[in-house]
């Protein structure tokens, strides 16, 4: 019998020190009967050092009512025991500092009495994961917290500018008006007039002038609106609309000779305004920088690119060179004078603001005097402010 106790107890013993986390068995006084080495690794004690100790050792000094509490009832209470029970305290080493743990208890009955079987697992780990998670997640709300402020403080600065706009808008059409009535009237009233040549230049001058401000302010206009249009997405025909605008342009200059290619069945998603505006600015940059070549070539086409559509417009008329096309798409940049082609250097703003609603890009290649080609891209169901 009694080497078939011993032999028992091996077996415990080599159970207990098999297991993953530290194992304390105590009586109903709370002194340590046995421990296995994951105990004697964790906190730092021999064996020896524990057996016959009290419990609370393992604890630091402010969880000894809480342990003793929870001790008592453990012993005292049925239903108790047979729930298990789980706490998270905190263990103290023998060099003195202090790690979190995760106690369970499990009753241990032996022909001795009740025992209590205590598992304590190190959860410095996840301690440590989750205080990083909170304060992860804190910084996120913080964030959060930040953008909104600073999404309702640029809402107020889009209105007084819009705000602004009108007003300078209104405030400057007033005597551009003024300029270009009275500029007209006196070339018309004193056409028989002794009014020189010099004098005749001078007021039609003024008067482009006032015109070329007339569209720069409806350009800066449209161009403070487009970030503020409440897209409406559906499908659009490029196709329809680009042919539509060639046929405006044609109209307008009929004396110019112009092969336009568009292909058929080209179709985005997108807000069918917006589109169109693209559309009028690239195909109108397109009629303009050919207008000095006697038959000029414009194309809108369809090409795939790594499994994208990518859609262009491409003509053969002045180009640019290519080392000045990051200056291409910001306000009032032009890589051509004001003699050779007129403008207002708004138009390829507002376009790449409107792809950009669209989640899309636009780039460029071009040569001087071979034309230019703008491609861009569009991504279904996405909007950029």
């Amino acid at each position: 019998m009694t080497a078939k106790l011993l032999e028992g107890e091996t077996i415990f013993r080599a159970l207990l020190d098999a297991a993953p986390d530290a194992m304390v068995i105590v009586g109903a006084d709370g002194v340590i009967i046995h421990v296995n080495a994951q105990t004697e690794r964790l906190f730092g004690h021999s064996r020896e050092a524990l057996l016959g100790q009290h419990v609370e050792r393992l604890l630091p000094e402010r969880f000894g009512d809480l342990h003793k509490r929870h001790r008592d009832n453990y012993f005292s209470q049925p239903r108790v025991r047979s729930m298990g029970s789980g706490l998270e305290l905190n263990g103290l080493h023998a060099q003195g500092h202090e790690f979190p743990v995760e106690v369970s208890l499990s009753p241990l009955q032996t022909a001795g009495g009740l025992l209590a079987s205590a598992s304590i697992r190190d959860v410095t780990e996840r301690k440590t994961a989750e205080q990083a998670r909170d304060e992860a997640a804190g910084k996120v709300r913080e964030l959060a917290a930040a953008l909104a402020q600073r999404a309702a403080e640029l809402e107020e600065l889009n209105r007084e500018l819009e705000a602004f706009s009108y007003s300078v808008s209104h405030d400057l059409r007033s005597p551009l008006r003024a300029l270009n009535g009275f500029s007209q009237a006196l070339l018309t009233d004193y056409e028989d007039a002794p009014l020189d040549e010099r004098g005749r230049d001078y007021l039609q001058r003024i008067r482009r002038a006032s015109e070329k401000m007339g569209r720069l302010i409806d350009d800066l206009l449209e161009l403070s609106r487009l970030s503020r249009i409440t897209m409406q997405r559906r499908p659009v025909d490029l196709s329809a609309i680009a042919r539509d605008i060639i046929a405006e342009l044609r109209a307008a200059s009929p004396e110019r000779s112009v092969d336009a290619a568009i292909e058929e069945g080209l179709e985005v998603e997108g807000d069918a305004r917006l589109i169109e505006i693209m559309l009028r600015n690239l195909l109108g940059n397109a009629w303009k920088f050919t207008s000095k070549h006697p038959r000029a070539q414009i194309e809108v086409g369809l090409h795939e690119a790594n499994g994208n559509a990518v859609y262009y417009v491409r003509d053969d008329g002045a180009g640019f060179d290519m080392a000045y096309a990051g200056q291409l798409f910001a306000p009032f940049q032009r890589l051509h004078s004001d003699h050779d082609f007129g403008g207002t250097g708004i138009g390829l703003a507002i376009v790449q603001r409107i792809v950009g609603r669209h989640g899309g890009r636009i780039w460029v290649e071009a040569e001087v005097d071979r034309g230019a080609t703008f491609f861009f891209t569009f991504r279904p169901g996405s909007e950029h402010g």
